[in-house]
């Protein structure tokens, strides 16, 4: 009876949170999945629209290059030459500057030049040439480049019999800017973009276009996009359905141009991934369901067979038998059960392993009692010692560092004291400076502004120390220049007020801060020790505070004045 009513309570519970969970995340993931295909898709696009506008953006530049230079100018704004030598003088030179190898690159299949004020010029239709404007006029780009008074002219150009992309401008006078001289005309291949398409792989069987502003299609060329009435916006992606399939188009927008890249990729393609996926969940989500059935089977087993198992030894205990003891261990509560009859049976054995593991911690206590007694004169006479070695061996810088050291080392012994004077403080602070300073030779200077009559005011041991320590570490140490410190105290009120001030590499205001607010592990843990140390001392309206000014970090301290005895 207690092995179904368990069976069937283990597969409602398993089951319904597993199925949950399994329909939720098939929906999550295939979400997960379809966003991320949508995403890659729009980036290819602007990879796409980025490589074009490269293009562009070159032709733009050496059309306006060209438009600037010199030799351009100056024979363009001349009045019309009388001789055909002047004439062919003339276009020869800007001839060379159109063929010049630093202007013209692989990318532009010709560059033209319609000279405005030079009705004498070729009146032939060539290719990299210079031309008189009477040649183009009657051209439908001729009027709109006028119109648009030195603004960029682009569009698809079958001057030359073949389409492509051209941008042109119409070019004045440097001198005169009232006064047009040319029409300046840079053409590229439509095979330059196309390569570039090519090259961009739009998933397995999409295709890329390049719309102009009137629906036609200019890669592949001379087509009229069905769906050019639908791109309203600068980006977006449209579904759309066709006889065959559903697809989704995808579309963004050249500045440059206003033209449009548009993707068209299946449907079915951006969605394969999650409907793998929903496949793939599904059928983890059966074999789970198969795993739980043989989960609840067996944990229904293991909780009523220890049961009986409890009983029957309980009744031997009854019976007067206390040295039975279940050697099993069952989870949940017939595990309780089982430990409080083991406890029960196991008292003694436990009593005396507690007073073993007692005598054992007391010895190790007085093993590190003993450790701790080790006279520090000893210490003292070795560094002293060492001192006077380093005094024969004419070793002063060493000499000093020992005296330091010294000094450091009976401060903070100091026969168990945590209060001291403020003079004091700043005796062990300089101590260790000197050390510092030796360390890092002309690394840095320290200056003391400290009022006198707070110097025997009451504080306690070691909270200018570990400030004084990060200013060099975190400022200074790594820092290209030399340092400065200074340490400025004065009375604030019913307060005293310490400054650690220091130049050098800035200090991260929102890590330190936080660090002293918060409890996280840092290498700044000196900083926040002296903080919580004053606000346990003394109160939560005292403590340490970090902050930049004027080139400064400013580490500040509060504390109530206490006058020494």
């Amino acid at each position: 009876m207690l092995f179904k009513k368990l069976l069937l309570s283990y597969i409602a519970i398993i089951l319904l949170p597993l199925s949950i969970v399994s329909i939720f995340s098939s929906y999550i993931y295939a979400r997960t999945i379809n966003e991320q295909m949508y995403t890659s898709a729009k980036q290819t696009l602007q990879q796409v629209n980025r490589n074009i506008s490269n293009i562009l953006d070159n032709a733009t530049g050496t059309l306006f290059y060209i438009s600037m230079n010199r030799v351009l100018q100056d024979n363009l704004s001349r009045p019309s030459s009388a001789t055909p030598f002047e004439i062919n003088r003339e276009v020869t030179a800007i001839r060379d500057v159109l063929l010049n190898p630093g202007i013209f690159n692989k990318s532009y299949s010709s560059i033209e030049v319609y000279a405005l004020n030079k009705p004498d010029y070729p009146f032939t239709f060539m290719q990299n040439d210079v031309m008189s404007y009477k040649i183009a006029e009657n051209r439908p780009w001729y009027s709109q480049v006028l119109k648009l008074n030195g603004r960029l002219f682009w569009h698809i150009s079958t001057d030359f019999g073949v389409p492509q992309i051209s941008v042109k401008h119409l070019v004045v006078d440097v001198k005169n800017f009232k006064n047009p001289i040319a029409i300046i005309s840079v053409d590229i291949n439509t095979s330059i973009l196309d390569d570039v398409i090519k090259n961009i792989r739009f998933g397995k069987t999409g295709r890329v276009y390049i719309i102009d502003v009137n629906g036609n299609t200019i890669i592949p060329f001379g087509l009229k996009f069905p769906y050019a009435s639908m791109l309203k916006y600068p980006e977006g992606s449209i579904s759309i359905n066709s006889s065959k399939d559903k697809n989704v188009l995808f579309y963004n927008t050249i500045e440059e141009t206003n033209w449009k890249i548009v993707g068209i990729m299946s449907e079915r393609e951006l969605t394969e991934k999650a409907q793998l996926t929903n496949r793939i969940m599904f059928t983890i989500a059966i074999f789970s369901i198969i795993a739980a059935i043989l989960l609840s089977l067996y944990l229904s087993y293991t909780i009523s067979s220890p049961i009986k198992k409890l009983a029957k030894t309980m009744d031997k205990v009854k019976g007067g038998d206390l040295n039975v003891n279940l050697t099993e261990k069952p989870g949940g509560e017939i595990g309780t059960l089982y430990e409080s009859y083991n406890s029960m049976i196991n008292r003694i054995n436990q009593l005396i392993n507690d007073v073993y593991i007692a005598n054992m911690e007391k010895k190790d206590a007085e093993l590190k009692a003993l450790q701790a007694q080790i006279n520090p004169h000893f210490l003292y006479n070795t560094l002293d010692s060492m001192n006077w070695l380093a005094i024969k061996y004419k070793a002063y810088d060493i000499s000093k560092m020992i005296t330091s050291l010294a000094t450091l080392l009976r401060y903070s012994i100091n026969k168990g004291q945590d209060k001291i004077k403020l003079k004091d403080e700043l005796k062990q602070v300089k101590s260790y400076v000197t050390i510092q300073q030796i360390r890092f030779k002309d690394k840095f200077d320290i200056i003391y502004n400290i009022d006198e009559d707070i110097l025997d005011c009451t504080v306690i041991k070691l909270i200018l120390q570990p400030l004084v320590e990060n200013a060099i570490t975190h400022g200074i140490e790594n820092y290209p220049d030399k340092g400065y410190i200074e340490i400025i105290g004065k009375k604030d009120g019913e307060n005293i007020v310490l400054e650690v001030q220091n130049t050098g590499n800035p200090v991260d205001l929102e890590k330190v801060n936080r660090l002293l607010t918060e409890d996280i592990h840092s290498e700044h843990y000196g900083i926040k020790n002296v903080n919580d140390r004053i606000k346990f001392t003394f109160g939560e309206a005292y403590g340490l505070s970090y902050n930049y000014i004027s080139g400064k970090t400013i580490a500040k301290l509060t504390i109530p004045y206490i006058k020494g005895e």
